[in-house]
């Protein structure tokens, strides 16, 4: 090994051996633009380390994260269950806690959230879109209609759904964004989003369990939505079925995400450590939902791309909407 800091494992998807090499971070970097511009047929896992961080540039890795490409055709995906256990894929240390990194990363951005011009329009066409589409969301349609917004960052989501919401019950783990969102809504014009109060929480984790979280008020929402947060989740699957599980039957789960790029088309960014997955296909989103038992599965993409204006570049991802129901 050139450098056991640096280590990278590349596999050739749908040959008969793998082909495995150690590389040094300054290949890393020059490689990476490179490694994707491959005939098809040909699939490359990169696992880097996070130590990797003193030696790397930090618009490129500063820890652990994947990009991978794979024979099946550009309309398919390999779901992110099976990333870390295919057999090309080898791990040589603990993935990294994207739950502490995520936290860290978004008290720092709460401040500067929703400041910019780019992230007032990004926020406007999010809004647009999905008031458009209502009728494809389908909210259940009684009195006292309640609303789930996980990973709530400074309210887009609640706003945008807000109109047609009686109650709204946000969460986030980030305390500086959960103070962001509740200095926003105490000025809204919209009732729902004014009288809502976000809290900390984290209905993901496996190890603490908050009992506050237990409760009826915490059960059987109309609307369980999650706003450009489930490709920071090391575990979108896992997050469906939790947020599933606070539904009511009949209740309505709201993904709204990235579409997965082409490979071709991914830049890095300084959001990448707090990252898992860099947006996600149809074909990936309908079979993490039916395995969570949802069903009346929906995709739908927004027309017009997301301008992210990054310190280093600028960024264009497309936005979707996708939508199932509890049975």
């Amino acid at each position: 090994m050139r450098n056991p800091m640096a280590i990278a494992v590349l596999g050739e998807i749908g040959t008969s051996s793998a082909r495995r090499q150690a590389v040094s971070a300054a290949e890393i970097c020059e490689m990476w633009p490179k490694s994707f511009r491959v005939k098809d047929g040909l699939g490359i896992f990169v696992w880097v380390i996070s130590s990797l961080k003193s030696t790397v540039p930090s618009t490129a890795l500063s820890t652990i994260f994947y990009r991978r490409r794979h024979h099946f055709g550009k309309n398919k995906c390999i779901p992110s269950s099976q990333i870390r256990h295919h057999p090309y894929l080898t791990m040589t240390t603990p993935p990294p806690d994207l739950t502490a990194l995520n936290r860290a990363f978004f008290d720092d951005l709460a401040a500067k959230y929703d400041i910019q011009p780019w992230q007032k329009q990004i926020s406007l066409q999010i809004t647009t879109f999905i008031q458009q589409n209502l009728s494809f969301i389908n909210i259940p349609k009684h009195p006292n209609t309640t609303l789930l917004d996980y990973a709530c960052g400074t309210g887009t989501l609640s706003r945008a759904l807000g109109p047609y919401i009686t109650t709204i019950q946000p969460l986030d783990l980030s305390p500086k964004m959960v103070s962001r969102y509740n200095e926003l809504a105490s000025t809204s014009e919209i009732p729902s989003v004014r009288n809502s109060r976000a809290i900390e929480g984290n209905l993901l984790t496996d190890s603490k369990p908050a009992a506050e979280f237990n409760g009826p008020e915490y059960h059987n929402f109309d609307i369980a939505a999650v706003g450009g947060g489930l490709h920071h989740f090391d575990d979108p699957t896992k997050a469906i079925a939790r947020l599933a599980q606070r539904l009511k039957v009949g209740g309505v789960l709201l993904i709204v995400d990235f579409v997965e790029e082409a490979a071709q088309e991914w830049v890095p960014t300084s959001a990448d450590p707090t990252i898992h997955k860099r947006g996600f296909c149809e074909s990936e989103m309908r079979e993490m939902m039916e395995r969570c038992g949802l069903g009346d599965i929906g995709w739908k993409e927004m027309p017009e791309r997301l301008e992210m204006k990054f310190s280093e570049h600028t960024v264009l991802k497309r936005g979707f909407l996708a939508r199932a129901v509890k049975r």
